[in-house]
């Protein structure tokens, strides 16, 4: 396999990025991980396993495709996952889909309390984000940075540490959603893609759950102890996240019959006074026009 043909997504969480992943695996060219989300340059015991590994184990029907595509928003967020893609992959593209960071810690909010992982107010979690974080609870920045997510310009400084500025595709998720068939366009035209118009798909919906038990025992990290005792009946990573894609939805109820949570304006306001500054130096980095986010 060449290793000029890998693409990937890093993300940001809550911008898009489950779409892009469903709209590149209709792609006729494109071959993408067999689930969403590897996480092989997070893992240490993945990473361990070497390139040819993760080839071959996470993209089994690869050949005569032009492009090989995951997507995994944790890659950047953590500095340490960038630099491990360079060292298998250094002349893989990088995808990176931004959107509003106050919406966007919004919607991660909402998404994992309602399933079940917190049950604090989005403003109590935004106070206590910095103390965890700096507490060394395992996974904290994951887990609870909500704020810190959406501080892109650091991200990208990062990514330019490795990847040349011409190697980096910037999708902003305003656009994404308003023109998903343009924007998807653009970028199989930065990836030497046959265009291929492929529109209206959306994944990773959010909403409330039916059981909310359901929900804790598959998101809550209290439990996740029990889904690890659960791994050996269904050994298969495949399979597992198969299953846990079919109780999701079986699980969900949209917001289409059900008021969606909105952001207190003025607290929307006041956290985006935070950003001013990590947005125009985001503008700097992208060349892309922020002004919707002001």
């Amino acid at each position: 396999m060449s290793k000029d043909n890998l693409v990937v997504c890093v993300g940001a969480a809550k911008a898009g990025t489950s779409t892009l992943y469903r709209l590149m695996e209709q792609h006729p060219e494109v071959c993408v991980t067999k689930y969403k989300e590897t996480n092989f340059f997070f893992d240490d015991s993945k990473f361990s396993k070497g390139p040819s590994w993760y080839v071959e184990q996470c993209f089994p029907s690869s050949f005569g495709k032009k492009v090989l595509f995951e997507a995994d928003p944790i890659y950047m967020l953590y500095a340490e996952c960038i630099a491990r893609i360079y060292r298998y992959f250094p002349t893989a593209r990088i995808v990176v889909m931004l959107r509003n960071p106050v919406d966007l810690a919004f919607s991660l909010y909402t998404y994992r309390s309602y399933y079940g992982r917190h049950g604090e107010s989005f403003v109590e979690m935004c106070q206590c984000e910095e103390e965890r974080i700096a507490s060394g609870i395992p996974n904290a920045l994951a887990e609870y940075g909500l704020l810190t997510r959406g501080r892109y310009a650091e991200q990208i400084e990062n990514i330019y540490r490795y990847f040349q500025r011409e190697q980096v595709y910037f999708i902003l998720f305003e656009e994404f959603i308003r023109r998903q068939g343009d924007e998807f366009l653009k970028l199989q035209s930065w990836l030497d893609l046959t265009p291929c118009r492929i529109e209206g798909v959306w994944d990773n919906e959010t909403g409330r759950p039916r059981l909310k038990v359901l929900a804790r025992a598959m998101y809550h990290p209290r439990y996740r102890f029990l889904r690890k005792v659960l791994h050996p009946l269904i050994p298969s990573v495949v399979l597992r996240s198969r299953l846990a894609q079919m109780l999701h939805q079986i699980n969900l109820v949209r917001y289409a019959n059900h008021e969606k949570p909105k952001l207190d304006p003025a607290t929307r306001a006041h956290l985006l006074l935070r950003y001013r500054e990590d947005i125009e130096r985001t503008e700097d980095l992208t060349g892309l026009d922020l002004s919707v986010w002001k």
